[in-house]
């Protein structure tokens, strides 16, 4: 129970909610609401826009005002903007939508409703298994689409920078000499690892149109070199390590196995393998719904310790350690055979 204002904002919330199974499920079942209300917001430039009246708001942006103001009530709904004294402006939640926050996450918003999500469309014909669905190809899609390129991969950064800040230490690379981050995307974490291990030589490694970006953005460094290619075919590359941040999930098992032995192939016995994942729990049902997402954006799968075991081990790695990170991933040792 809450009292409104004129405006439509609650100012007094009298009594919580009362959530029921139903009412739970109803919430789950319109999910999407939100997905569009935030992308529409960002593609509108509302979040550049403030802190303003509704009034400035709507004719900044070439907007109708009494629809202007429904908008801004449902992101408010969301705790994505706040109204005091006439005025709207951003939460520290609804910050992260400005494309000028470090961390910014307006790429996500449009990266997960113009291109994410209607890929879920095909998740029926995908459990069934019959030949209507295929897993797409997004890494090439997104690598010869100039204009989703450098948003994607800044979406990409935000995630990166919110969860790899400890890896570095966890990853105690004092007597490697030269690692390879494959897959490692415009070079956030590679960027990173350079910062913290100034002796450390790292080859950046992806796909050529994915390096041409990581090269201009990174510039000239020292310590950093460029190399584009495909993770299936040769490497052409030697080093201490290899590291594969998120690359695995990508994946299916066939494929993950090759990644790993191409990976295997650059290594010396002894060198290390660095691999970082959110693991399943076996007895648990988190992490489903990411997982499901892995299979329709990309045909991958996120998996258990023993399923990353089971395939390092095929590759020609023992497993040496697991490290639990205190945001989501888990950094997976392997030592080559």
């Amino acid at each position: 129970m809450e009292v409104i204002n004129e405006e439509g904002v609650c100012v007094v919330e009298l009594r919580s909610a009362i959530q029921t199974e139903f009412s739970r499920l109803s919430t789950d079942l319109v999910g999407f609401w939100k997905t569009k209300t935030i992308s529409s917001a960002v593609e509108l430039k509302i979040f550049e826009s403030l802190p303003a009246a509704v009034e400035k708001i709507a004719l900044n942006c070439g907007l109708k005002l009494d629809l202007t103001k429904r908008l801004l009530r449902a992101l408010g709904e969301l705790n994505l903007l706040e109204y005091s004294r006439g005025v709207w402006s951003v939460t520290a939640k609804g910050a992260y939508l400005q494309q000028a926050h470090p961390m910014t996450l307006a790429d996500a918003a449009i990266e997960y409703e113009q291109y994410l999500s209607p890929m879920w469309n095909g998740l029926s014909d995908a459990i069934r298994g019959n030949d209507k669905w295929h897993a797409p190809d997004i890494f090439n899609q997104v690598a010869l689409d100039g204009e989703r390129t450098l948003p994607h991969h800044r979406m990409l950064q935000s995630y990166a920078l919110h969860d790899y800040a400890p890896l570095p230490e966890v990853l105690n690379l004092d007597s490697i000499t030269h690692l390879i981050d494959a897959g490692g995307g415009t070079g956030s974490l590679t960027k990173y690892l350079a910062q913290r291990y100034e002796s450390l030589k790292i080859s950046l490694f992806d796909l050529p149109e994915v390096i041409d970006h990581a090269r201009n953005l990174i510039g000239i460094h020292e310590q950093i070199e460029f190399h584009g290619g495909d993770l299936f075919q040769p490497w052409g590359l030697h080093a201490d390590a290899v590291l594969l941040a998120r690359v695995l999930h990508d994946w299916d098992d066939q494929a993950a196995l090759a990644i790993l032995q191409r990976a295997r192939s650059t290594l010396p016995i002894g060198g290390r393998i660095f691999i970082v994942e959110m693991l399943l729990l076996e007895d648990e049902m988190s992490g489903g719904l990411c997982d499901l997402h892995l299979l329709m954006a990309t045909g991958g799968r996120e998996r258990t310790l023993s399923g990353y075991r089971l395939l390092l081990e095929s590759a020609g790695f023992y497993f040496h350690e697991s490290v639990k990170l205190n945001s989501l991933p888990t950094v997976l040792v392997g030592v080559a055979k």
